[in-house]
């Protein structure tokens, strides 16, 4: 499981941490709110966040403002 946050000023930018992770150091709480809660992400998602314990990505797909 995994939670998914979306930066308050850059909306397509997305930072997947571990479920109950909360934000990383470098991840100001003001910039970043709560997004979605996930069973699965992209593999390449899963990676890193395994690698560094979170990853921010920008989806080519569109995402509901």
């Amino acid at each position: 499981m995994y939670d998914v946050y979306r930066h308050v000023e850059r909306k397509t930018l997305l930072l997947t941490v571990p479920q109950g992770a909360g934000l990383p150091e470098k991840a100001s709480a003001a910039r970043w709110r709560l997004f979605a809660k996930r069973k699965a992400v992209p593999k390449i998602v899963s990676a890193e966040v395994d690698r560094a314990g979170y990853c921010v990505t920008r989806p080519k797909i569109q995402i509901p403002l």
